[in-house]
């Protein structure tokens, strides 16, 4: 944590502590989440992370220099809930094609409902696709009849629409409802050459007994 906690509180410690003796790397993915998403900054789950982030910096000390006797004067709830907080500051979820991703893990866990936090409004969706797919969502989600009149309307027209008809419906596209976890790669890699290596000793064995006849 003497280590992790400047870099999740950058603004606060600068650039980190030099010299350090634990050889680990930590990135936060504050900055990337906000270049990702041009209404991150006004969504509800960002709001309770700032407050929390926050709430921890009033805490710790101002200088790096006293960070580690600090931590060391505090009780296990603090530590263990500050390390919680700089964990979940390095998560970085972003994904450049919709397909089964590894934080999805973490979701079924925590059994997150994304509707809490996600909503449908023309910053966060709407403004990024076709009127067509605008239509397709409000159908989907409400009723062919419902977005009928999106078909007629023009694209920043049928959006804001879209957005009032959506709000109180709980949509969510399916990158935010699909928590399918990816098969770990190694462990499939070395299951598949336990395969192979069972079946090739097979082959052998069958050979040599045929030989043996």
């Amino acid at each position: 944590m003497h280590h992790m906690i400047p870099i999740i509180f950058r603004d606060q410690f600068g650039f980190g502590i030099s010299g350090m003796v634990l050889e680990a790397q930590f990135t936060s993915s504050h900055d990337k989440l906000l270049r990702e998403a041009d209404d991150m900054a006004e969504s509800r789950a960002w709001k309770q992370i700032e407050a929390e982030r926050a709430k921890w910096s009033a805490m710790l000390p101002k200088r790096s220099a006293e960070l580690l006797p600090w931590l060391l004067q505090q009780s296990d709830d603090v530590t263990s809930n500050l390390f919680a907080f700089c964990v979940a500051a390095t998560l970085d979820s972003v994904s450049g094609s919709d397909r089964a991703h590894p934080v999805n893990t973490l979701c079924n866990v925590l059994n997150l409902d994304m509707t809490k936090y996600w909503m449908a409004t023309q910053a966060s969706y709407l403004n990024h696709i076709s009127k067509g797919r605008i239509a397709e969502v409000v159908s989907a989600a409400l009723s062919a009849d419902a977005a009928s009149p999106l078909v007629s309307s023009k694209k920043d027209q049928a959006a804001s629409m879209a957005e009032r008809l959506l709000s109180e419906t709980g949509w969510l596209p399916e990158v935010l409802v699909n928590r399918e976890v990816p098969r770990d790669y190694s462990l499939a890699s070395s299951e598949t050459e336990e395969e192979d290596s069972d079946d090739e000793e097979g082959s052998r064995e069958e050979i040599g007994g045929e030989e043996g006849q």
